[in-house]
This record gives structure tokens, sequence and C-alpha cells, in this order.
């Protein structure tokens, strides 16, 4: 596990190595890292559905040089304003748009990609499928 690799640069890491024994190997070093699991689950969990627009919003990446690395891990609970849940349902889709982009804006840009990828349930990460993320999270998938 490294400290300050971004969510996006582990999952691609993860997903350059050779076998799907590798890959459910290492991703299951992230048992207690609730960013990755709680981006994975929202990418494989059929009741988790996002209320925002299916197409990407227009957004301004943050320019590279910035040590953002954390900011996703730390912000990842804001996820819970775009989908399903009470907090989602709450706000009105206008600000809950707004929030996202902020997000989208605020994160490293490769994390930005990551998001639009688990707004879309479209990972884009070689190998990182529902079947490993089950493997390597073993119980993850009561949830779905």
């Amino acid at each position: 596990v490294l400290m300050n690799e971004g969510v996006a640069e582990t999952l691609e890491r993860i997903g350059k190595l050779g076998t799907k024994k590798e890959k459910i190997e290492e991703l299951s070093k992230y048992q207690n890292d609730f960013p990755i699991k709680a981006l994975l689950d929202m990418v494989y969990n059929p009741r988790i559905e996002f209320l925002l627009p299916e197409t990407d919003p227009p957004y301004k990446p943050l320019e590279k040089g910035h040590d953002a690395q954390n900011v996703l891990k730390h912000d990842v609970r804001k996820m819970k304003y775009f989908i399903n849940t009470n907090e989602g349902k709450n706000l009105r889709p206008f600000k809950r748009e707004q929030i996202f982009i902020e997000m989208l804006e605020s994160v490293d840009p490769d994390d930005a990609k990551l998001l639009l990828q688990v707004k879309n349930k479209k990972l884009q990460y070689k190998g990182i499928t529902k079947d490993v993320v089950s493997k390597a999270f073993p119980g993850i998938d009561n949830n779905w």
C-alpha cells in the first residue's frame, strides 16, 4: 500500500499486473481503504444509481503541479450526494451537479477521470472487474 498514491494511480498500477490472481492479491491489501472500496462498490453495485446526467459535465481539471493525491481520499464521502441516498435525493439537481463539478475540479486530474468512470459505471482499468473486486473484498458483493 503506497501512501502518497492517488486512487486512480493505485487502480492503474493494479490493472497493469499480469494475472487475475496478482490483481486480486494486490487489491486485497486495500481492505481498510474506504475510498477504494467505496468507489469500486459504486461501479459494480447494481443497487447504486447515480442521480447525475449521463453526459459528463464541463469542468476545468486541476493544473498539474498541485499535490492533490489525497483530496479524493478525503472527499469520497461527498459521493453520497450523487447517488440514490437520502442525502442525494434531498438535493436539487442543479446543486448536486454543482457539487460534483467542484469535486472534479478539486481532485487530481486522474482522479477526476476516475470519478467520471465511476459515475458512468465503466472502469477503464484493465482487469479490475466485478469478479476481481468481489474476490479481493470478500463480502462486498453482499451489498449487490
